[in-house]
């Protein structure tokens, strides 16, 4: 699976590096609460960029009453033609999988001793699901905002809706503030959980709870994913460490596991 990740990177189009850096005039016409969390993560006087890469590890789980399972990922995201490869791999489980956003396409594929597959998601929902992903990535990586053509929209002094339309999907969602313009939550109802081989409209959040400095940027260290299909809300992902982010990366980070 690591060697598909690889090879899903290689087949992307090269990067177009955008020229300029991020300045006062880039933010003017953003709403006022997202201005703030631009000027907490620290984009002002940074570079624009075509792709950033890194490293996570945490747990991951099912279902509700499913046992957790430990994992280390590794992850390239290109901007100038929007794709995501996510590879994941079990530090305890022999497992591994690669979640990917290629040509406005989405896929789940993971597989249980790079044998057997338990898991082939694709289709529609997926292809929407996915670039709902590719959208939350940003969290990790706030100058890839101004690579992009998202549209924002004030709800109230905490509260701003975001928006991205690619390959015939326009996906939004909510993200909540700090009084400091720190990132809380973000949420999106335009994705679809996999229940049992199932497409099922989700109400997905990424709640933080950790910041810290990475790359220059302040960005959360620590957060969790929630799935909420049937009205029962449940953390499915926890996400304990992110190393190693680099900018106009060319590719996914060296193999190693995120300490």
């Amino acid at each position: 699976m690591e060697r598909t990740a690889a090879s899903y990177v290689n087949s992307l189009p090269p990067e177009r590096v955008p020229s300029g850096l991020i300045g006062e005039g880039d933010l003017t016409d953003l709403p006022p609460v997202v201005r703030r969390y631009f000027e907490y993560s620290g984009v002002l006087g940074k570079p624009r960029i075509a792709s950033f890469a890194f490293t996570m590890n945490g747990r991951i789980r099912q279902g509700p009453q499913a046992a957790w399972m430990p994992f280390v990922s590794r992850q390239y995201n290109l901007l100038t033609d929007p794709s995501r490869v996510f590879y994941i791999r079990g530090t305890k489980i022999p497992m591994s999988g690669v979640d990917s956003y290629l040509g406005g396409r989405g896929r789940m594929h993971i597989k249980i001793l790079n044998l057997l597959t338990i898991a082939d998601s694709r289709g529609p929902e997926m292809d929407r699901s996915a670039l709902v992903t590719f959208l939350n990535d940003l969290c990790f990586c706030p100058l890839g905002y101004f690579s992009l053509p998202v549209r924002w929209r004030a709800i109230d002094e905490r509260r701003a809706e975001l928006s991205l339309t690619h390959a015939g999907n326009t996906v939004r969602a909510v993200l909540t503030f700090g009084a400091d313009g720190r990132l809380l939550d973000w949420e999106s109802e335009d994705r679809y959980a996999d229940v049992k081989g199932k497409p099922l409209p989700d109400r997905w959040s990424t709640p933080m709870q950790e910041y810290g400095e990475v790359a220059g940027l302040r960005i959360p260290l620590r957060g969790q994913g929630l799935h909420n299909y049937d009205g029962s809300p449940f953390v499915y992902v926890e996400l304990t460490a992110l190393k190693h982010l680099s900018w106009n990366a060319r590719g996914l980070p060296p193999a190693g596991e995120p300490r």
